[in-house]
Formats: C-alpha cells, structure tokens, sequence
C-alpha cells in the first residue's frame, strides 16, 4: 500500500469520527437537561401559597426532592396537592361496564360521564334491535306488530266499555217450606246499611246482602242473591238488571203468645218468628210466659213435645207455660203443661235430669198416667218430677182449676 493510500484513509477515519461527535453534541443540545427541569418545576411551584407541608415517601415529589438535596440546593416549601380518587363503579351500577383506559404515562383514566354512558347504551340498543330483527325475520317482526296492536287495543276497549245497566227489579224466589210476601223481604232490603249501593250490583254489595239476610231470625238459608237480565217485556226484546234471591224460611213448631199479647211462632231451634208467617197443619200447644222462662225453658218444652206428640190424643194438651209453679208454695216455678179439662201436669225445670231423673223416664211415667185415668176432668194435677209420679184429685183438693193465664206471674 503507497503512502498517499494511508493518507486518504487516515482523512477518512477522521472525518467519521468528527461525524459522531458532531451528532452527540446535536443530541444532547435537542434533549433538554433534567436538573434544569426540574429546577424550572421547583420556580413554578413558588407560585402557590407558602403552606409548608411534609411530603411523604410515597409522594411522586420524594425523588425530585433527593435529586435536589444531592446537588446541593435548598428548595422551598410546597403544597401537598389532594390525590384526586378515580371514581369507582360498583359491579350492578349500570347496564354497561365503565371504559377505563391509560394515557401515555400509564395513569387510569376516569370512566366516561353521563352523556356517554347514554350514547353508548343507545348504541347497544340499536345493536341489540339489530340482532332481534335478524333473528326473527320478516314474519317475526309482523307476528310482534299484530300482538302489540291487540294488546292496546283490548287496552282500549277495556277503558271505553259501557258502564252497566243499573238494577231495576227484584225476584224473589222460597225454597220448599213456609213463605212470605214480597212486601216483607222488602222491609228487610230497606233496612240493609248499603241499600243505596244495589243499583250497581256490584258483588261485594251482593256479599253483604246475603250476610244481611243471613242473621234475619227469619230466614234458615240463603242460597243465592245475584243479579240477572231478564226481558223487560213481552213484546219486545229490551232487558233490564233484576236482583235474585233465593232463601229458605224457618219453620214454625209451636205457637206463642208474648207478655204483650203478640202472638208468633218458635221453630225447632228456638227462634222466635213473626206470627204471619203459615203455621203447622196440626194444632198445638200454645207456648206462655217464655220471656221469663227463657231460651233453655223453650227449647226444653220443644223437646218434650217432640217426644210427647205421638204418643197421646191429639188437642189434648192446649198450653204449655214455662214459668208456673211447680208446688202449692210457688217457691219453685217451671214447665208446666195444661189439658183442655184443666188439668196441671207439673214436668219441672230444666237440668233437673241431674238429680237421677232422666226425660225419658218422666215421659213415660206420665203418659201411663194419663192412659191409667182416662177422664182428667176429675184429676187437679200430676206430678212426675220424682222418681214415683202422683197426682191429685179436685174432690180431694177441693180447689178448682186453674187456667194457665190465671197461673202467670
């Protein structure tokens, strides 16, 4: 190799060198030095309020702040700023997830604000319609019309129904027993508390007339009470809302007269009825005295008439009086029953059965008696309150009969 070749070589390893130095020089001139920036942070930091507060090793100024102290310049005191919270989304807070993204440093950002939570959940609600209508197509999509359009319709119609007709009449229809007039079942429906309310026939008004009924003394059952369209008349077609009953009565046992004279009747259980009411085909004792007597006297005689009946001549019993005296003192009163001839057949009170004396047996110890005598006219009274029944002749008591009504207290 000649000398002018190494010349041109050495030149150019020179010249490459010089190159490199050139572009460093470039490079640190163009990046900016980081002690002067962070001198130039720590200027701008004196701007804010001389509040000097200690900052904690895990505070990003911490490390700014060894770098200074180890160049040996005192910095001033500075103000903490607040960390500020990114918000948190609870897991059921919306619908959609929160958009959480990072910026170039790797700081989270916040999640979007209100306005595009709605942009984007009327986003997914166009996609979500997309993807219905594909799934169901051309006939799908008009099935779903159809049915929207029935379902208001029917909506519709149902708030422009007619209001009903208002009830106008009233059918009154008995079951197999005793009946009354039409006039008396409407004093009941006078005195029913909500009668202004029948003329809709609404049914809780229906509800509460029959349970109005229901505790009228009178009536035994009450089977229906609706309300029916029947024909307003023959000649024409028109109908119009009637209110149908259809009860049972009580039926009437025995007769009573009241302390006021009022006469009535009692059926099997006891229940004192209205005297207009049609009574038994057979006639029967009449029952006195039975507002001192009371209910447990009245349904004692009831049952030994039940038993008593079949077993001796019809009439020959004409009252029963549940409050007479039972001896010559009037110390003790109770049943007593009187016979057309004026005779005094003395039953007693009731639960006496607890002193040994059974109903049966008293039944039938006075009906042997009656049959044993035959005539009463000449008997004053029998007793069959004890174990051996005895009676008492008028020659022998020398008094004359008494009437049940002279008997009365």
């Amino acid at each position: 190799m000649s000398p002018a070749t190494d010349s041109a070589i050495f030149d150019e390893d020179v010249s490459a060198s010089e190159l490199i130095a050139a572009a460093e020089r470039k490079r640190r001139a163009v990046r900016p030095d980081a002690r002067a920036v962070r001198r130039d942070r720590q200027r701008s930091a004196t701007a804010l309020p001389r509040t000097a507060t200690a900052v904690s090793e895990d505070e990003p100024g911490d490390a700014e702040a060894r770098l200074a102290s180890e160049d040996g310049q005192d910095l001033p005191a500075t103000r903490r700023r607040p960390r500020r919270r990114a918000m948190r989304v609870g897991g059921n807070a919306g619908a959609f997830p929160a958009l959480v993204g990072a910026n170039a440093d790797g700081a989270i950002l916040e999640g979007p604000g209100t306005v595009t939570r709605g942009i984007h959940a009327g986003l997914n609600g166009l996609d979500w319609t997309r993807t219905r209508a594909q799934t169901l197509g051309l006939w799908g999509i008009i099935a779903a019309a159809v049915l929207v359009t029935v379902v208001v319709l029917s909506f519709y119609a149902g708030s422009q129904a007619p209001e009903p007709m208002p009830v106008t009449g009233m059918r009154i229809t008995f079951l197999p027993g005793p009946r009354l007039s039409d006039q008396e079942v409407l004093g009941w429906i006078r005195r029913f508390p909500n009668v202004d309310k029948l003329a809709e026939g609404a049914p809780w008004v229906l509800d509460r007339l029959a349970e109005f009924l229901r505790q009228q003394p009178v009536v035994a059952e009450v089977r229906q009470v609706s309300v029916v369209h029947q024909p307003l008349d023959a000649k024409t077609d028109r109908l119009r809302r009637v209110l149908e009953l259809v009860i049972g009565l009580r039926q009437p046992v025995l007769p009573v007269v009241l302390a006021s004279g009022e006469r009535g009747w009692v059926d099997a259980e006891g229940w004192l009825l209205p005297g207009s009411l049609p009574g038994p085909a057979v006639r029967r004792p009449v029952l006195r005295a039975i507002e001192w007597g009371g209910i447990a006297s009245v349904r004692a005689a009831l049952a030994l008439w039940k038993q008593l009946e079949p077993q001796i001549e019809p009439g020959l019993i004409t009252d029963i009086n549940l409050y007479d005296a039972l001896d010559s003192n009037a110390s003790q009163r109770g049943i007593v029953l009187y016979t057309r001839q004026g005779s005094r057949l003395i039953w007693g009170r009731p639960g006496e059965e607890r002193f040994g004396v059974k109903a049966d047996d008293k039944i039938r110890d006075l009906v042997r008696t009656i049959r044993c005598q035959g005539d009463l006219s000449r008997v004053a009274a029998i007793n069959v309150r004890f174990h051996q029944p005895f009676l008492l002749l008028r020659d022998a008591q020398r008094t004359p009969a008494l009437s049940p009504r002279e008997s009365q207290p």
